[in-house]
Formats: structure tokens, sequence, C-alpha cells
């Protein structure tokens, strides 16, 4: 039997999916086939990050998210557009415009762990 792709975190096991203290405003994890293995965090939308996206184009039924994967240095989490009920990932396409543009084609993703209370 295949797993889901998307999997929905109850409230207080998120230690079990790789949440730990200093990993503020982390709401799951998600992994693509060509990482290998490796896994990216993400992070819910500050209020900044609310109002860059308001406008942003994405597709139906995807959430905008920040990202960091193990390999990232500093503080840098770009913005990420999942769609987590299809199991779909699309990826920044250009980081230098006023207004956040994503890829058109979909990365499919290994799995999708998400905490429950995200909508």
């Amino acid at each position: 039997m295949r797993m889901p792709i998307l999997r929905k975190i109850p409230t207080g096991d998120e230690g079990r999916f790789g949440r730990t203290k200093t990993n503020i405003g982390w709401v799951g994890n998600f992994s693509i086939k060509s990482w290998r293995g490796a896994t990216g965090t993400l992070f819910e939308l500050d209020d900044f990050d609310k109002s860059f996206t308001k406008d942003a184009k994405i597709k139906k039924g995807c959430k905008l998210f920040r990202y960091e994967t193990d390999s990232m240095h500093g503080f840098y989490k770009p913005l990420i557009a999942i769609n987590p009920e299809r199991g779909l990932i699309y990826f920044l396409a250009d980081y230098e415009v006023d207004e956040p543009v994503f890829d058109t084609k979909s990365c499919k993703a290994t799995y999708v762990n998400l905490m429950e209370n995200i909508s």
C-alpha cells in the first residue's frame, strides 16, 4: 500500500517530524525525489511575507510558505508554493522582482507533512 503524500501532524507530535525549540514558525517538512532523501523545513509566513505575497499569482489549492534545507546558510529562506492535496511543489522562478513569481512547472513531492491546524 502506498503512503499518502500529505500527512497531518497532530498538535503535540511535532518533535517526531523534526521540530525543535529553535525552529520558530515551523509548520512542517517535505521532500522531492531529486533531493535523494534530503528534506525541506517549512515555516509560516510573517506579516511582511503576507503583505509581499498578497497579489502573487499561484495555482488553485496552493499554500505559500518559507522553507530551508540543511545545505542553506544563514537566514536564507526562500518562498515556496505547495499544493498539499496533490503533492505538487512550485519553487520561485525569479528572485529579483517586486512580487514573487513561481515556476509554472511543478515538482512532485515524495511527502508533505503539515501541522493539522494549517488549512
